[in-house]
């Protein structure tokens, strides 16, 4: 049982990624702007909602908080978006190492975790494999490296209020149902209230077909599969080295990626796969993971 949290990891990581390759196909083959991803994916996030609302129980003393970093989150979404629009999918991995450091921090500052040398040497890799990555691959720029920063920021206290409320025994149902039901209720209603977007939101079917609804469909369950283990992660697991696991992310969405390439190429997500390429990103996902396990030692 000790070793559960691994596991759980590994599917919120199988989770996330599959979820990752198949917003990047929506950006690509189909519509770029972020309100309009998020209220279409926020629809089906509804009704799966809806489902499970009685089966959930929403008593919560952490309601506030929640709430705050659920729309700190959707602000994240839509940065996320604007990312993806701009790099690999694979490469856009690069923010959860980020949000690593960052949730290694904060585990030394409030959670009483150890801050070692080996994690600053950690810190160091990391570091040196996203610079590794924005000078030698071709495709990325500062500013898009730049987003993958805010995304980080944005993305880093839905997990640590998370961790909080778990350790405050609420129960991991409550928290994961209620973060999610306020971050889609965001996604939802904000275009809503914008007549511009409301425009759009009307003339949307006009530009999309069937299999963009299936696929913005499967996005949210894959989507809430990964949040649910994380859930379950951090119940039973160091926040730290959970966020280690979180860094296989990037390996995992380049395989996926390359298999959708092969099977249907025609909605590949949007992921250069020549040798120099693939090389560099490899190198650096590498050096970057060997710093994630530095950190979490």
């Amino acid at each position: 049982m000790e070793r559960m949290w691994l596991w759980y990891a590994l599917l919120m990581v199988l989770g996330w990624s599959f979820a990752i390759v198949l917003d990047s196909l929506l950006v690509k083959h189909y519509i770029k702007n972020p309100f309009m991803l998020m209220w279409t994916q926020s629809c089906f996030s509804i009704l799966f909602l809806a489902i499970a609302y009685p089966f959930v129980s929403l008593e919560s003393s952490w309601i506030p908080l929640l709430a705050a970093s659920a729309v700190i989150a959707y602000c994240g979404d839509l940065v996320f978006f604007l990312a993806i629009d701009r790099m690999d999918a694979s490469i856009f991995n690069i923010s959860w190492a980020i949000i690593a450091i960052i949730l290694s921090i904060v585990g030394f500052m409030f959670f009483g975790e150890s801050w070692s040398v080996l994690q600053t040497v950690g810190v160091v890799c990391i570091l040196s494999g996203v610079v590794l990555l924005s000078y030698w691959h071709h495709h990325i720029t500062w500013g898009a490296l730049g987003l993958l920063f805010a995304l980080a920021i944005l993305y880093a206290p839905v997990s640590v209020v998370m961790k909080v409320a778990l350790e405050d025994g609420e129960q991991i149902l409550t928290i994961t149902f209620l973060i999610l039901a306020i971050r889609e209720g965001s996604a939802f209603l904000f275009p809503l209230c914008w007549p511009t977007l409301r425009r759009q939101i009307v003339s949307l079917p006009t530009k999309v077909d069937a299999v963009f609804v299936w696929v913005s469909g499967l996005v949210v369950a894959v989507y809430f599969v990964g949040e649910y283990f994380l859930a379950r992660a951090l119940a039973v697991g160091p926040m730290s080295l959970v966020s280690v696991v979180g860094n296989l992310q990037p390996f995992v969405v380049l395989f996926l990626a390359w298999a959708i390439w092969r099977i249907i190429p025609r909605y590949a997500s949007r992921e250069l796969l020549d040798s120099q390429s693939v090389r560099v990103k490899l190198i650096s996902f590498s050096v970057v993971f060997a710093g994630m396990v530095l950190l979490a030692v």
